[in-house]
């Protein structure tokens, strides 16, 4: 399955590129950038790799590793500490140059979402402290179901467990919703952005004691350690209340 990977993104840009390739082509076919590119997939391939790119070039901490990945290349994750790495760039002009890959009036309700879920995260912050921000993970097309992206994220959530972070992350897919649950995530809102969108869904992962992290050090068929996966379920019952959405997006 590999070796575990931590990238700073300056120190190799040619991998750094292969990997963001690997993360916006796997995240094509996502909702949100469906929706905003009209369902045209090698458009929302494009909006992802330039939404990543900026997610890196704009950091504030760029000597910090944030892709996450196994050494054959097979998954890949985006990880940003919060506010170390957080990123100022949907202000101003910075997207400006996004609106050849998308419809006018989609790229309007595209700069609406990425402020207003910025910040919901400024808001968990103020309340709970820093945080990791998954920012997106994908598994290459030909090794899906493999338990690669699994293995991903139990190696992330174990790091997020020794730095004593919660995970913060975003997702429209049904499917990945389900998949983040199974390894101790738990949904705290749904946000709306514009009436036919997608929901965007904000889950989060507190951290666990580091007994029970490691407990078990095999990753479960449903993706994750049971007794890591229970042990942050508890954690979120004691730690997350629902979060409040922000003004500029519509929530039920």
């Amino acid at each position: 399955m590999g070796v575990f990977k931590q990238l700073v993104p300056s120190s190799n840009p040619a991998l750094a590129e292969e990997l963001l390739s690997l993360l916006s082509e796997s995240l094509s076919q996502e909702g949100m950038a469906n929706y905003f590119t009209r369902r045209n997939e090698q458009a929302a391939a494009r909006l992802w790799q330039e939404l990543l790119q900026l997610l890196l070039s704009a950091a504030a901490a760029a000597a910090s590793p944030q892709l996450y990945h196994l050494a054959d290349g097979s998954a890949a994750a985006l990880v940003q500490q919060y506010p170390q790495d957080r990123a100022g760039w949907h202000r101003g002009s910075s997207l400006l140059h996004l609106a050849k890959l998308v419809p006018w009036g989609k790229w309007r309700a595209l700069r609406e979402a990425l402020v207003a879920l910025d910040k919901q995260k400024a808001a968990f912050r103020s309340s709970h402290g820093p945080f990791l921000h998954l920012a997106a993970v994908a598994v290459a097309p030909s090794l899906r179901s493999a338990g690669l992206g699994s293995v991903l994220l139990d190696h992330i959530c174990r790091t997020a467990d020794q730095q004593r972070q919660p995970i913060y992350a975003e997702v429209t897919s049904d499917r990945v919703r389900g998949w983040l649950k199974r390894h101790g995530f738990a949904e705290s809102m749904r946000h709306i952005v514009r009436p036919h969108a997608p929901p965007v869904y904000v889950l989060v992962r507190w951290p666990v004691a580091a007994a029970a992290a490691g407990s078990g050090n095999g990753v479960s068929s449903a993706g994750g350690s049971s007794n890591g996966v229970h042990a942050a379920q508890h954690a979120v019952k004691q730690h997350a209340p629902r979060l409040r959405p922000s003004g500029s997006v519509r929530s039920r």
